[in-house]
């Protein structure tokens, strides 16, 4: 998750925090009379989660820290190096012949900018594992919330019937057309009844204080309505390889790993080489092993240091005894030991002998340990979408004896009603169908609470897919919109480091009020093109470039299809800009809605909605499909002809408003969306207002 986004979210919640305190006020002093009086939908129970929790303030506040830290860092590393390997004088005739830099200014220069690079990465880790796990406590509460309300609406509804019904019973008792032990099952149902509503109540009360809490916001009960939260989009089981690769490279345990496994691999390596450049005809004593360990194999240890020992041994050898020089008739014994160099590294060998046996069974541990936490992922995320794919199915398959009791509870309310079938009998097949209908809507229930929690899992990767639409996994999702009037400070380019994999990835985002699309992407060093051309949404993803020289320079080229479009310069040093494209902003065409037809909706006795279109202005039209706020079908993927009605369950139907509508014509093609308007109950079409003029 880019840190625009989550500053975005907190602007939201600040904003919507200062009405929802003047709610809570007014709520607080007197007793609201109407129920239901606010809305508080997901989005914002999150937003306002996120706006007030420490933790992510505190982890704000370090990563702007480690930001300025970075830009003064690499400043004045950047300074320094400018100013050995260049030319000065002074007026006094001081002058300063450039300077090649030793390995240790080398060194600094290097990795500087990594190391600073790795603290902002470490945080925004961090960061974005709070983020995702407060999304997924506020999401899963109000998840909760949302459904003990059906529950209530629905137990309130079904109160309100069987005391009407127990009303006409009684008289009925007393003149004789009904019995008294179908009253006393209907008194037994309305205690059972009464008792549920009243529990589901009390958890209702005590998750909204829960919540409250949470988005520091009183929500007392019977005062907030909360809309539906669920999610029935479909994972495919395609997006599974990119769910865990998108992982892997976001989990704040694997990275971290990852990052001490490449430490201790440079550490080995650098020993060895200083090893082998002294002693490089005795290193096939430990050579086997080292090759073992550095492939990403696992050796003994015991018989390692073994080895090692004998190594040590033969190396010590040379150093054993005295050299003699001999003068005339006089011999001179110097022992072989004065001659060890003071600074070739040999001091460094005498000083810690175990120094390269020690980093390479670090290095070998580490490996281990990124290896094993990377399978134990991998397992986690291969199990949670199994579970999440069972509780689909569960969902559907409750969805379907729903559908299939509805159609008995209609025919059996038919033959009550005509005295062909007791009122036992009756509510044998009712009481079936009710426990469907709950079934079904704590299947989903379930089903959302799962990919919210998945969703953490994964590092964001559900919410990506979800709000993409498509396995375009890696898009940067920025503000809500970067045109400020005629200025151009919204596209954006970000470059994170892959200290475990000694790379990068870059990517870009661009503002949808652009008018020539833009659809591809490519970083370019000089005259050198690194990595491939790339697709907006997705990342450039190569290996750390060994060095830029000043003179470079470093941009991206975006690209129209083949159509060259603009080229963008960068600051390698930065870990995010500002794209300067100078055109292609244009303001957004006047729209308007057109009706293209009429609604109706009708509820049924037996808990069944059913929907049909009404005074079709389109000729073209004759199917159509509805879809939720997600792009998912509901219910089923299918075409409905015009003339047929849609029927779907009352207790998990979704707000009209967020109902969106495809119509298509006689061959089954897509004509066009449109949408809902439940004040008119019409469906209409957004034109642009110069378009519906011409008409």
């Amino acid at each position: 998750m880019e840190l625009l986004h989550i500053k975005s979210y907190i602007k939201k919640a600040t904003a919507f925090i200062l009405i929802a305190t003047f709610i809570s006020g007014s709520v607080c002093q007197e007793r609201v009379e109407a129920r239901n009086s606010y809305t508080l939908t997901v989005e914002m129970a999150k937003s306002l989660a996120l706006a007030n929790s420490e933790e992510v303030e505190e982890l704000l506040l370090k990563y702007d820290q480690a930001g300025i830290k970075y830009k003064s860092a690499v400043k004045s590393a950047y300074e320094k190096y400018r100013k050995i390997t260049s030319f000065s004088w002074s007026p006094l005739l001081s002058f300063k012949l450039p300077e090649k830099p030793t390995e240790a200014e080398e060194y600094e220069f290097q990795y500087t900018a990594i190391e600073k690079q790795a603290e902002i990465d470490k945080l925004e880790r961090q960061l974005d594992d709070i983020v995702y796990e407060i999304y997924e406590k506020s999401g899963n509460l109000y998840t909760k919330i949302y459904t003990l309300q059906e529950q209530i609406k629905y137990e309130e509804t079904q109160l309100t019937l069987l005391d009407e019904q127990i009303e006409k019973t009684t008289l009925q008792v007393v003149v004789g057309t009904a019995t008294q032990a179908d009253l006393d099952k209907m008194n037994t149902k309305k205690t059972t009844l009464t008792e549920s509503l009243a529990t589901h109540k009390n958890t209702k009360a005590t998750s909204e204080k829960e919540l409250g809490k949470m988005i520091n916001l009183e929500l007392p009960p019977e005062v907030y309505q909360y809309t539906s939260p669920y999610v029935e989009s479909t994972l495919n089981r395609s997006l599974l390889e990119k769910i865990i690769e998108y992982t892997m490279d976001r989990d704040e345990a694997l990275y971290e790993a990852g990052v001490v496994e490449q430490a201790n691999k440079m550490a080995a390596e650098t020993n060895y080489n200083l090893y082998k450049k002294h002693y490089g005809g005795d290193m096939y004593l430990i050579q086997s092993y080292y090759d073992t360990i550095m492939s990403g194999g696992e050796v003994n240890k015991t018989q390692f240091k073994k080895a090692y020992a004998s190594f040590l041994t033969k190396i010590d050898s040379y150093w054993v005894g005295d050299h003699v020089i001999k003068i005339l008739f006089i011999k001179i014994y110097i022992p072989k030991e004065w001659f060890k160099g003071t600074l070739d590294g040999i001091r460094y060998v005498d000083d810690d002998p175990y120094v390269c046996y020690d980093t390479l069974c670090e290095y070998m541990i580490s490996h281990k340990e990124r290896v094993s936490i990377e399978e134990q992922l991998e397992t986690n995320l291969n199990s949670g979408f199994d579970n999440i794919t069972t509780l689909k199915n569960t969902y559907k398959s409750y969805v379907k004896d729903q559908t299939e009791l509805s159609k008995e509870l209609e025919d059996a309310y038919i033959l009550n009603k005509a005295g062909k079938m007791t009122y036992t009998e009756y509510t044998d097949v009712q009481t079936s169908y009710e426990e469907a209908q709950m079934n079904a809507l704590k299947a989903l229930d379930e089903y959302t609470r799962a990919l919210f929690s998945y969703d953490r899992t994964t590092c964001g990767a559900i919410t990506y897919y979800l709000l993409s639409g498509d396995a375009a996994l890696y898009n940067s999702i920025g503000g809500e919109s970067f045109l400020e009037a005629n200025t151009v400070t919204g596209p954006k380019y970000y470059i994170r480091t892959l200290i475990n994999k000694n790379g990068f990835r870059l990517g870009i985002s661009i503002p949808e009020s652009y008018e020539g699309s833009i659809t591809d992407f490519e970083l370019w060093v000089g005259d050198e093109q690194i990595g491939e051309r790339t697709k907006v949404g997705y990342e450039i993803r190569h290996l750390a470039i060994g060095k830029i020289n000043g003179t470079d320079r470093v941009f991206i080229r975006l690209y129209d299809g083949e159509k060259f479009v603009s080229d963008c310069d960068i600051d390698p040093k930065a870990y995010e800009g500002e794209l300067s494209i100078t055109d292609g902003y244009i303001t957004v065409p006047k729209t308007i809605d057109k009706v293209v037809a009429g609604y109706t909706i009708k509820a049924s006795q037996s808990g069944l909605v059913s929907f049909r279109l009404k005074d079709i202005a389109d000729d073209q039209i004759k199917y159509y499909k509805l879809l939720d706020s997600t792009n998912a079908p509901l219910i089923e993927d299918k075409l409905i002809a015009v003339d047929d009605e849609f029927r779907y369950l009352a207790v998990l139907s979704t707000d009209i408003e967020n109902v969106q509508i495809e119509l298509y014509d006689v061959n089954e093609e897509l004509l066009y969306k449109a949408r809902f308007n439940p004040t008119e109950s019409t469906v209409v079409r957004s034109v642009e207002e110069e378009s519906n003029e011409e008409e």
